[in-house]
């Protein structure tokens, strides 16, 4: 058995009473911008939608929150309009960082 976790392994579940659901967020993890960043520019199909960001980048809904960590955003949804230029770190940064803290 590898001691590598995936994405889905490094999240925390709570309640969120405003959609009556259950929202997952990561456990301790800390993402700063680095030089290895890609620069994107949000475009209208992903504008004030990080979990479709966040898809298209690591292939799951689940690190909506990486890309505005990253950029300082305290408003993820209201701070992705079109238009916006991000940093986007990599897949494989993500991944070590998570796994960092395993």
């Amino acid at each position: 058995m590898s001691s590598t976790l995936s994405l889905e392994q490094h999240r925390e579940k709570y309640y969120d009473a405003a959609t009556g659901g259950y929202t997952y967020w990561p456990v301790a993890v800390l993402l700063t911008a680095d030089p290895t960043d890609t620069l994107w520019k949000i475009t209208d199909g992903y504008a004030h939608r990080p979990d479709l960001i966040s898809a298209f980048f690591y292939g799951t809904p689940l690190l909506e929150w990486v890309i505005p960590m990253v950029n300082g955003m305290e408003d993820m949804i209201a701070e992705s309009a079109a238009d916006t230029v991000v940093l986007v770190p990599s897949k494989v940064r993500v991944l070590n960082a998570l796994n960092a803290i395993a």
